[in-house]
């Protein structure tokens, strides 16, 4: 199993916006897992692995907002995105969300996509 993650998943249900690239509209997504480096989402409208945008919730009356790429999408609407370096204040609030969440079991990466 090519194992590529350095920190524990959780379980996270929550919905967001996806904030796509200029000129696209934004998309509203799903969260299943959350970790201090990215998360797993669910959505219609995922730009292509590689592609940058910015993700935005609210959670307990605060508001997370960061870059982001897309690592690996699925054609059923699954993406797992990697936030960039977290301020302060969005790793703090990532904290202490994962704080409150079940540690995901261990499953395989999903396979890198060879071409989009």
């Amino acid at each position: 199993m090519d194992e590529r993650r350095r920190f524990p998943r959780y379980d996270f249900r929550g919905e967001g916006r996806l904030i796509l690239p200029s000129g696209e509209s934004n998309s509203e997504v799903n969260f299943t897992s959350l970790s201090e480096q990215g998360c797993r989402i669910r959505s219609f409208m995922i730009p292509a692995p590689g592609q940058k945008c910015r993700l935005a919730f609210d959670w307990d009356g605060r508001e997370f907002e960061s870059d982001a790429e897309v690592r690996w999408r699925t054609p059923g609407g699954e993406a797992g995105l990697h936030f960039a370096p977290l301020n302060d204040a969005n790793l703090n609030l990532v904290r202490r969300i994962c704080a409150t969440l079940h540690l995901k079991p261990a499953a395989p990466v999903p396979p890198r996509p060879e071409s989009e």
